[in-house]
């Protein structure tokens, strides 16, 4: 028996070495040796898996029976009792990024104890004398805090305790400046800053021993989440926690027009962008040229291909891809350009008073007109189906007054949205093995498959489909 039961296992694993399956949780118990055992299930068929402590410590939410996931793993057999199994290296929410699920998780929780009742807000001094600052020193935001306290209360003084405010040591630094902050007699308020970033960049300030410091220390703290360096700190309004990422799961007519209002965006940022253009602006004296471009895919090259999947080319081969890629970069950096947001996607679209916001776009430049809408429909953290894509290429152009050039403009598109999604992909494989951030993994199977669509669909891209298609599967 043993020896059939290791074949079968054998077999299994080879053939199922890496699978993404999607299912509803049940059973799920946390053994002490800090597994978690559950049965995964849809409407005909379950299977039993596993998650090992060393990936779960990963997870940023809890799972819990009932909700429906999607689980990448491998297949395996439990010798003792011969069942076979799924093993799973990584769980995400279905239709719901796990760092917000893990945030309304906790949110809930924070709530249920008591600790944003209104009750226990605290009044901003208006003319605050001491002023606590927990930040990096590295960052530009402490030389522009200072600067604009410095204007607005010269006369305040000012107490500095630094910290990482990024990163997995992050959190517990700053809870740990804020408890130093709150020793300092006189203390009249504490800013908690840094930059603008991801929401992974700006986790440390979601976690539970943030929020649970924050509640102890005995004077108001608001925070400061973004800073501009020639202009000092800008405080924005607060647009809540409602990106576009996390409305998929809406009504599919309301999802839809705010897709709608998210395309005309970019047509009216075009349009703009040339009215107002204007060497003195940074942002049209930089563009998406043939350096910017070609080190894009050597980054896919390096971090996805190499690090990540391990990859080893021959120098011919690798010669090879380069000449492919330098190929996709000659044609976009020919393309007229116009401004770019730069980063326009589901999760620098805001959802707040019934309205769709943009943020984070202190990184526009000049780049092709497929660039931001590529972006946007082509993006890692949602699925668009193919016809949704096709219904809104068409209505920018009618936007632009341009529906005779759809042919034409939707070649220029995917071509666009294959170099995003291999530039992606080398952003994860980075975040995911040099930053030792793995929560980018959930998103490489979506980006794969939204690249392996445009590289089967134009013949141009034979030769380098059959060089990707021979190190990542996925693109075959």
């Amino acid at each position: 028996m043993t020896e059939l039961t290791v074949r079968v296992r054998d077999l299994l694993e080879e053939q199922f070495a890496e699978i993404w399956v999607e299912g509803e949780l049940s059973g799920c118990r946390l053994w002490n040796t800090g597994h978690l055992y559950f049965t995964l299930k849809d409407g005909a068929s379950q299977i039993k898996a596993v998650i090992f402590r060393s990936a779960l410590r990963y997870l940023k939410f809890k799972p819990v029976d009932g909700l429906r996931v999607v689980a990448r793993g491998r297949v395996s057999v439990y010798e003792p009792k011969g069942e076979y199994q799924l093993v799973c290296e990584h769980l995400e929410p279905h239709g719901l990024g796990a760092l917000q699920l893990a945030f309304d998780q906790l949110k809930k929780r924070l709530q249920d104890e008591g600790l944003f009742d209104a009750a226990r807000k605290r009044p901003l001094p208006s003319l605050p004398r001491k002023i606590g600052i927990v930040t990096s020193l590295d960052g530009a935001a402490i030389r522009d805090i200072i600067n604009v306290l410095r204007r607005r209360y010269a006369n305040a003084h000012l107490v500095i305790c630094p910290a990482r405010v990024q990163g997995e040591d992050a959190a517990p630094e700053v809870a740990r400046a804020l408890r130093q902050i709150a020793r300092v007699p006189g203390v009249d308020v504490v800013i908690v800053g840094r930059g603008g970033g991801s929401i992974e960049d700006l986790w440390a300030f979601n976690e539970e021993i943030v929020a649970r410091a924050i509640a102890r220390v005995p004077v108001p703290v608001p925070r400061i989440l973004g800073e501009a360096g020639d202009l000092g700190v800008l405080a924005q309004e607060d647009l809540g926690d409602l990106t576009l990422q996390a409305h998929v799961g809406a009504a599919a007519k309301t999802h839809a027009a705010y897709y709608r209002q998210a395309a005309s965006f970019i047509e009216a940022l075009q349009r703009r962008g040339h009215d107002l253009a204007d060497p003195k602006y940074l942002p049209y004296g930089i563009a998406f040229d043939v350096e910017k471009l070609t080190w894009e895919l050597d980054f896919f090259i390096k971090h996805f291909l190499e690090a990540y999947r391990g990859v080893q080319f021959a120098s011919r081969e690798r010669e090879a891809l380069r000449t492919e890629c330098a190929a996709i970069v000659t044609e976009l950096a020919a393309e007229p350009r116009v401004l770019c947001h730069r980063d326009y996607h589901s999760r620098n679209l805001m959802l707040h008073d019934g309205r769709l916001w943009m943020i984070d776009f202190q990184d526009a430049r000049m780049g092709p007109d497929t660039y931001d809408l590529a972006s946007l429909l082509r993006d890692s953290y949602v699925d668009i189906p193919g016809a949704v894509v096709d219904e809104l290429v068409a209505y920018f152009l009618a936007l632009h007054g341009r529906q005779q050039d759809e042919a034409d403009f939707r070649r220029r598109f995917d071509l666009m949205a294959l170099q995003r999604n291999l530039k992606a992909l080398g952003t994860f494989g980075y975040q995911t093995t040099a930053r030792r951030n793995p929560v980018y993994i959930q998103y490489m199977a979506r980006t794969l498959g939204y690249a392996r669509e445009n590289l089967h669909k134009y013949p141009r891209f034979g030769r380098l489909t059959s060089i990707l298609a021979a190190h990542v599967r996925e693109l075959a």
